[in-house]
């Protein structure tokens, strides 16, 4: 049997063709809209995202060094991958810069998780200016999954912004206590914190309410009674009511204590979720400050979802436009010549080039075909209900049913 290393992982069959059709729905859509595909290197030097992660992120980082005698690490992350390869190869008057991909991102696994591989599709809208681009990734990427099957998708929005402006005047150390809390989504530890912290009553109140800003969009009128005049809400509100008038009103969801794990958001953010699976499918957000740090001057806004996640593999019993052809005594020529009749119209085919003609549907049954051709009678065989057609006669058919 072939071993492969723990934590890593082959498909194949549906499941492989299933995430192989996702991966290119994606990029066909993102690339109808301006969207360059992008295919970074797999290995990267560890100096060049170090310093731009979590401690939580790089504990889990894999560590090698090149036959160059270069210290590197398998991409943890592809933002920074896209960010650091923009900054050096394009120039300033050539942005905005639109992206897309779909690949691997390698990390440590958290438990009870094993997976070190991870599938991602994403997109990066970087070095923009002016209004627009957050509700023009959200909603390409609400058109992917609609597209995927997931309309019922919602999109939690949150701004780092806000977490920012109520945390400011709070000691430094408790500020990162309850920020880490928040990323958690432990609300039961935040509330402790507060506890063993005494906060002024002033600066307390908004830290209470903050976690309880969350649900529907009419939440905002809430959270403007709640917090602080000069809080930010322009950026929030501007993000959902756009969204809104889109047609999005009823898959989104504000959360004002929405904090994401990569530290360089700075501004909107958003979660992907999955009412079907109850699954988070991923999230991204704008991430202006690490444009600053690459020297870019400008906005940047992009996302990554779990490419696995959000594919369904369609397994069933029979696959019902599924058709195994059985060359038996005929020709090659005669044999491809029906192939590609049938694969023209959309079925998919197999050849089976075996003499025998037993064997040949008993290979059928096993791989869950629909129905079996036999090129010498010219007939075409229903293999769960026993009937069998002529195939020109089969082909006019709208229905094919016994």
């Amino acid at each position: 049997m072939t071993k492969i290393p723990s934590g890593c992982r082959i498909y194949s069959g549906p499941k492989a063709a299933s995430i192989e059709a996702a991966r290119n729905t994606f990029l066909k859509v993102f690339s109808a809209f301006g969207y360059k595909v992008f295919c970074p290197s797999t290995i990267q030097l560890l100096s060049s995202c170090w310093s731009k992660l979590p401690p939580s992120i790089r504990e889990k980082l894999i560590v090698l060094n090149t036959p160059y005698g270069e210290v590197a690490c398998l991409r943890p992350d592809l933002t920074l991958t896209a960010v650091s390869y923009i900054s050096s190869h394009y120039a300033p008057q050539e942005r905005p810069l639109r992206i897309c991909y779909a690949d691997k991102i390698f990390l440590g696994p958290e438990e009870p998780e094993t997976n070190l591989e991870h599938l991602q599709l994403g997109a990066e809208l970087i070095g923009w200016d002016g209004n627009g681009a957050d509700i023009e990734i959200i909603s390409i990427m609400l058109k992917v999954l609609d597209l995927l099957g997931h309309n019922d998708a919602q999109v939690v929005i949150g701004d780092t912004n806000i977490i920012d402006f109520i945390l400011k005047k709070t000691a430094p150390d408790i500020a990162q206590s309850l920020r880490n809390a928040l990323l958690r989504q432990s609300l039961a530890e935040y509330y402790s914190i507060l506890e063993r912290h005494p906060v002024p009553q002033l600066k307390l109140s908004p830290l209470l309410a903050l976690p309880t800003l969350k649900g529907e969009t009419t939440i905002l009128e809430k959270a403007e009674r709640l917090l602080p005049k000069e809080t930010p809400l322009e950026d929030i509100k501007y993000v959902i009511s756009s969204l809104e008038k889109l047609g999005y009103a009823k898959r989104i969801v504000v959360d004002f204590a929405l904090s994401r794990r990569l530290n360089y958001y700075s501004g909107p953010v958003f979660e992907v979720y999955s009412p079907r699976s109850k699954k988070l499918l991923g999230g991204g957000g704008r991430y202006d400050a690490l444009l600053t740090s690459y020297g870019i001057i400008g906005q940047a806004i992009g996302f990554a979802l779990d490419l696995e996640g959000i594919t369904q593999a369609k397994e069933s019993n029979t696959t019902s436009n599924w058709v195994m052809i059985w060359a038996g005594k005929a020709s090659p020529k005669n044999a491809m010549e029906k192939a590609n009749i049938l694969a023209d119209r959309g079925f998919h085919v197999e050849l089976s080039w075996t003499n025998n003609r037993q064997q040949s549907i008993d290979l059928a049954k096993r791989r869950k075909f629909r129905w079996w051709l036999s090129i010498s009678l010219n007939k075409i065989y229903d293999l769960g209900n026993a009937c069998e057609y002529d195939l020109a006669e089969w082909l006019e058919k709208e229905e094919r049913k016994c």
